[in-house]
């Protein structure tokens, strides 16, 4: 591969880096090393979990929004969390019409301590989410897809009422239109 062969295309330094580098293996241990690999991820990364990591952080720059194409082998390991003061409290968000978030390894995460719409999953803007198997839980929703895609080919999904009067539940809640049709 020639990295100057169309000098005039503009690219990005995650490009370059991902033709130069390709995809790799991140083995992450915490919470701010799981945030930093997905953060920093290039398309066909596998961010793989090596113990359970609590996700306790609730600003906006702590948040794991997913713009490439990566997966996530929990490796059957947890991922509970525990923000219960903090409102729309995701896991994970697939940002961009790029994000594609293969989840897989047989493990859990436990958002039923998120505060109220604690979610596992939220895609965005044309993203993907394809949950592979495992145990998810929510508060009032599992997946949650404003505009996107999520395909579902196993595990097992818990809603749950949040602690206000609200009990709408909707385990899987696609808001995207093509799934009205």
């Amino acid at each position: 591969f020639d990295l100057f062969a169309n000098y005039e295309e503009k690219i990005s330094v995650t490009q370059i880096c991902q033709k130069v580098i390709g995809p790799k293996l991140k083995k992450v241990t915490n919470e701010v090393e799981l945030t930093f690999a997905i953060r920093n991820a290039v398309d066909g990364d596998i961010i793989k979990l090596t113990n359970d990591i609590v996700i306790t952080r609730d600003t906006d720059d702590d948040r794991n929004y997913v713009y490439s194409s990566i997966t996530v082998d929990l490796n059957g390991h947890k991922i509970p969390m525990d923000k219960p003061k903090v409102i729309n409290s995701y896991a994970f968000i697939i940002q961009s019409e790029n994000g594609q978030l293969t989840i897989t390894g047989n493990g859990e995460i436990n958002c039923t301590k998120g505060g109220p719409y604690g979610y596992p999953v939220r895609v965005n803007n044309k993203g993907t989410v394809i949950i592979e198997n495992g145990t998810f839980r929510g508060v009032t929703t599992v997946v949650y897809v404003t505009t996107g895609t999520a395909i579902i080919k196993g595990g097992y999904y818990e809603a749950v009422k949040d602690t206000g009067e609200n009990d709408l539940r909707y385990t899987l809640n696609c808001q995207d239109k093509g799934y009205r049709e």
